[in-house]
């Protein structure tokens, strides 16, 4: 492609659809993270401040414009775009520290206002990225900008492809590398030797060193039990490593899965005559954090799971002509298992999570747990 004004326009763009791929990447992670640590409403505050570090971003450019010189531009974008890349996984590390709990306290104002600047600091340095490459670029604004929606749009859509391979926080640090390329892209559009960085800068400002440092640390954090996690999670100590072997991320949550254990059966609503002496093999799945379901051992027989006919909710297979059954939210299953308890032949299941699908029907130990019923 022809230079314009001295920058090469392929190089440029790309730099410009990565930032805001990662952009939105790292917002839509952010919701889902907050959701996890805090409630499900946060969402909306995390929107929030991203909206607002770009907006700070923004009028950072305008009220200091006369200091961002065209001359300059590939390599103030390339090092902004650099520290919206390390400022991501830094972010969320803070982020994990912070006690948020919702104490009427001047310390929890404190813990607040600083989780705020914490979490908009990656959006403050996007903005000036996009609002510089916007308003100082030689190429048509309308294709910039045509060029930001594009990886705007696709950055949403590639969140739910990561979460299903990456836990949340790993998925914030390949977030953050992905804006490290888009640091290289800014740097090749001028050919800058910024690229690479000269032997006297400091490695943290060379863009393909921290592009690699950041992967390397995003598969340290994916395989290792050692990693970035958070402290807190819905106001108690995150119980990560702890209960068991199994935890999966996804847009729609966060799934663990404790070790199966010998204990009362976790009932809705228990029956005054159940067995006091009754003991199950269960396991117990949790959902971000604090809503919960179970998965009973079955071994082929309704003897193992008879139990459940002393549970409130398994009232309505009491009455008479009942041949077939709809469970919406299949989750663990005990609501399928109930149906089957009670002999009903066609039962349909319905789980939008395919978290739950497969632990419960390709999981080598879920799926036998409960000896195949489900297949």
């Amino acid at each position: 492609m022809t230079p314009s004004g001295g920058l090469k326009k392929i190089p440029f763009l790309s730099g410009v659809f990565l930032i805001s791929f990662s952009s939105l990447i790292f917002q839509i992670l952010q919701t889902r993270i907050m959701s996890v640590m805090a409630w499900y409403y946060m969402a909306f505050f995390a929107i929030s401040v991203a909206m607002l570090g770009m907006t700070v971003g923004a009028v950072w450019v305008y009220r200091w414009r006369d200091r961002f010189q065209p001359a300059d531009l590939p390599v103030t974008l390339s090092r902004f775009a650099l520290y919206t890349a390390l400022a991501m996984p830094a972010s969320i590390v803070l982020q994990f520290c912070l006690i948020t709990s919702p104490a009427w306290t001047l310390t929890t104002v404190v813990a607040w206002a600083v989780l705020l600047s914490v979490m908009a600091l990656p959006y403050v340095f996007a903005g000036v990225v996009v609002s510089l490459s916007l308003t100082r670029s030689p190429f048509p604004t309308g294709q910039v900008y045509g060029v930001d929606l594009l990886g705007a749009a696709l950055g949403c859509v590639a969140v739910m492809a990561l979460l299903n391979v990456l836990d949340g926080p790993t998925a914030v640090i390949v977030a953050g590398a992905i804006s490290c390329l888009s640091s290289v892209a800014f740097a090749a559009s001028s050919g800058a030797r910024y690229l690479v960085g000269s032997t006297s800068r400091p490695l943290w400002e060379r863009p393909a060193t921290v592009t690699f440092a950041l992967l390397a640390v995003a598969l340290f954090n994916a395989v290792s039990p050692y990693g970035f996690r958070p402290i807190l999670t819905k106001g108690t100590i995150d119980s990560y490593g702890k209960i068991g072997n199994f935890e999966k991320w996804n847009s729609y949550s966060r799934i663990r899965a404790t070790r199966p254990a010998i204990a009362a059966p976790i009932l809705w609503g228990p029956s005054p005559h159940l067995p006091p002496e009754m003991r199950v093999s269960e396991a117990y799945l949790d959902i971000d954090g604090l809503a919960s379901t179970c998965v009973f051992h079955y071994d082929g027989t309704r003897d193992s799971i008879a139990f459940l006919k002393y549970d409130l909710v398994s009232l309505a297979y009491r009455l008479p002509g009942i041949h077939k059954s709809a469970v919406i939210g299949v989750g663990g299953g005990r609501d399928v298992f109930t149906a089957h308890l009670f002999g009903v032949s066609d039962i349909t299941g319905v789980e939008l999570n395919p978290i739950f699908v497969n632990l419960i029907t390709r999981d080598p130990f879920y799926r036998n747990f409960s000896i195949g019923l489900f297949t």
